[in-house]
């Protein structure tokens, strides 16, 4: 039975408990909360008649051992040029460096589909390179995306296989003109159980995000210009995003960046553009390590690779392969030593600034290893500028699900109509979108949009486990020996959050509509207990847009009655900067600046408790939410009575036994020997019970009083 509202009936609603549902929940029981849900809303979820059978169906799943993937590839004309030259490199990438016994097919749409490749089981070099080699080599032609669909569906299902949870990487940049309609495959999609993973170039059609929602798949997009980081890092995010999909470790990525190579003047004294980019390998990875360097432009460039021990890899090394041809350079390290990695890109007598991406992803060194790990998500897929013109971005940083606090986590939003790049630090302080300090969830608004259209999320962080909660990276160990805290490691860690939309985007809107962000945190510090009762009052600032800018003032009220402060905020009295021994209401700090003001408790009842709330308003007139409620007592401590006699080591404490006729010597002798009866008599019985042993054949099984967490195996 879940908390409610209804005052007088069994599992109502504390509004006065001290908790994180009153804090955060504004004081609303469970059920208030779970009935403004989208779950309850809208006659969604009506009661259920009285004879319905409510028995729990459940289907179990595991991976199947193998990962089957169709790609599903935009072949029309708009794609000609660098977005196809863009598509094939993420493709042949990811061909090359998709977890080995994977099973994949191509297929290419335009004015139709064509099957270019049915399922083809990756087990080598060689079959990598004959995969890679069928993808396709033009674009031209309408764009019939359900066509590809319906094409993709039916290489899963080839020869009898059963297609539930077969991937398809669908990937576009276009409006659908020709044929099979996406809604006509809906049927299709359902029945088959694939799942649509969806990668869009510029305006794309906005179902492709809609089809990888409806079957639980992730979609990514990208912008025109620029390297071909995006659409790697795209393809790469699908299953390093669906661990769970693979029977073995699934690769993570730790890099995903741009490098501009400066071009080189006809009259420059140099011979090239160097840049240098380092790459960490943490302790927990380093297992079948790929590195990808992929260019657009030029013929060639150089790439060196330095281990931390000072080892090089360069073209002359065998890890080292380079596809001209394609523009790609993939260096892979079997077991990469934990450091810093460092990658130096060369642009070698090359006359046209060029645009190097580098993307770095590696395994876990074991299975008996935890790796840090990121999830980052969006707060919506649409954003109405005229309403709401805001986005949370969220990134969990975790090891086994235990935080990682103190991280650096940067939100990279682009989009991917205008191109334009803006990057939001991501902080897990409880403050603005962020709804609890520690968690290891980093979160932030985003509100620069710049034009309608799609925007994609990239997240990089940057962290040390030595601000993890969780001190090891072991996960086995034998029962009853000590495992040592593994050494703190930094890391690297990027991921793709997804996309959203950004719909009646207008640059001439005016009206400010975004209030301050809610105070959370305000708490009571100091306070007196004498006459004078003053009590101390902190906060977090807020900004004047949210969490960002600085709010115009504050208003803080109090009453000595909680449920009206509750209830009927503006009736309580307001503190105002006369009320003040120290601070001003009306001076308000930037965002995230701790606040602090000193008030003189009102009245005389010494028994009165009061509570304070307070918000915070910006310049336009807008109000934040409520804060939550701090209560503060005027009760005097009592006085503390000193004793009037100190002893010092010498002296005796005074007597307390009463006065009376001292017990005779034949007594104290007759006590004595009962007393020693007794006591012997205990130690005989115990020492028979405790005697007692097991039947030599009678073993303990392995789990008695064992914690599961902590029965590990070999290291």
């Amino acid at each position: 039975m879940f908390c409610h509202n209804v005052p007088g009936q069994a599992g109502y609603h504390n509004y006065e408990a001290p908790n994180l549902q009153n804090k955060k929940c504004d004081y609303q029981s469970v059920w208030e909360v779970m009935r403004k849900s989208t779950d309850f809303l809208y006659g969604n979820s009506p009661s259920l008649p009285e004879d319905t059978d409510i028995s729990p169906n459940f289907i179990v799943v595991q991976p199947s051992g193998s990962l089957r993937i169709v790609l599903v590839l935009d072949t029309s004309g708009s794609m000609d040029g660098e977005r196809f030259d863009k598509m094939i490199i993420g493709a042949k990438n990811f061909i090359q460096s998709i977890v080995p016994n994977s099973y994949v097919a191509i297929v290419e749409f335009n004015y139709g589909a064509i099957v270019d490749s049915n399922m083809t089981e990756l087990t080598s070099a060689i079959s990598r390179k004959d995969l890679a080699s069928l993808l396709p080599t033009y674009a031209d032609g309408a764009t019939c995306i359900g066509c590809g669909i319906q094409t993709a569906i039916q290489v899963a299902q080839y020869n009898g296989m059963d297609s539930r949870g077969v991937y398809l990487i669908l990937l576009s940049d276009g409006q659908e003109n020709s044929g099979t309609l996406i809604a006509d495959t809906l049927d299709d999609i359902e029945g088959s159980g694939v799942i649509v993973h969806s990668i869009a170039f510029y305006e794309a059609d906005t179902q492709l995000e809609d089809l990888a929602q409806m079957t639980g798949g992730i979609s990514a997009t990208c912008a025109d210009g620029g390297s071909a980081q995006c659409i790697i890092s795209a393809f790469e995010s699908i299953i390093a995003q669906r661990p769970q999909s693979v029977a073995t470790s699934a690769p993570i990525q730790v890099q995903s960046s741009t490098i501009t190579l400066d071009a080189l003047a006809p009259s420059s004294i140099h011979t090239s553009s160097t840049h240098t980019t380092d790459v960490v390998i943490d302790a927990s990875l380093g297992l079948n390590t790929v590195m990808t360097i992929t260019w657009m432009v030029n013929p060639i460039i150089s790439v060196t690779v330095t281990g931390p021990d000072g080892t090089v890899i360069d073209s002359t090394d065998a890890r080292y392969e380079a596809d001209i041809s394609s523009k790609i350079i993939t260096v892979t390290i079997e077991e990469a030593e934990a450091g810093v990695w460092s990658i130096e890109l060369s642009n070698d007598g090359n006359s046209l600034m060029e645009y190097v991406s580098v993307n770095v992803i590696s395994k876990p060194r074991s299975e008996d290893v935890y790796p840090p790990v990121v999830n980052s998500f969006l707060g919506t897929s649409i954003v109405n500028y005229t309403t709401a013109p805001l986005l949370e971005v969220y990134a969990y940083v975790h090891i086994n699900y235990e935080p990682v606090i103190d991280a650096t986590v940067i939100a990279e939003v682009v989009s991917s109509t205008t191109g334009d790049v803006t990057t939001i630090s991501l902080r897990d302080n409880g403050l603005g979108a962020d709804l609890i300090s520690g968690d290891g969830i980093y979160s932030a608004y985003f509100l620069d949009f710049s034009s309608n259209g799609r925007y994609g999320v990239k997240v990089d962080v940057n962290g040390n486990t030595a601000t993890s909660s969780h001190n090891t990276l072991r996960l086995k160990r034998e029962v009853g020996t000590l495992t040592p805290p593994a050494p703190s490691l930094l890391f690297q860690r990027t991921t793709t959050a997804g996309v959203f939309q950004v719909e009646n985007y207008s640059p001439d809107l005016i009206f400010d509509i975004l209030a301050p962000s809610k105070i959370a945190d305000i708490t009571s510090r100091e306070r007196t207990y004498d006459a004078n009762r003053n009590v101390t009052l902190s906060w977090s600032a807020v900004g004047d847009d949210l969490d960002q800018g600085t709010a115009a003032y504050y208003e803080l009220r109090f009453s000595d009655n909680f449920t009206q402060i509750r209830t009927n905020f503006t009736s309580a009295p307001a503190v105002n900067d006369t009320d003040l021994i120290l601070g001003n209401l009306s001076r308000v700090a930037s965002s995230g600046t701790l606040e602090s003001i000193t008030i003189l408790l009102p009245g005389e009842d010494s028994e009165a408790i009061f509570s304070f709330m307070i918000r915070a308003w910006d310049e336009a007139g807008n109000a934040g939410p409520l804060s939550n409620i701090v209560s503060v007592s005027r009760r005097s401590l009592p006085p503390t009575t000193m004793p009037t006699t100190i002893l010092n080591s010498t002296s005796e404490p005074p007597s307390t036994q009463s006065p009376g006729v001292a017990l005779p010597i034949w007594a104290i002798i007759s006590l004595s020997c009962v007393a020693l009866l007794i006591v012997l008599a205990v130690s005989i019985i115990l020492g028979v019970m405790c005697g007692r042993r097991a039947p030599k054949n009678a073993r303990r099984s392995d789990n008695d009083h064992t914690n599961a967490a902590y029965v590990f195996g070999d290291p």
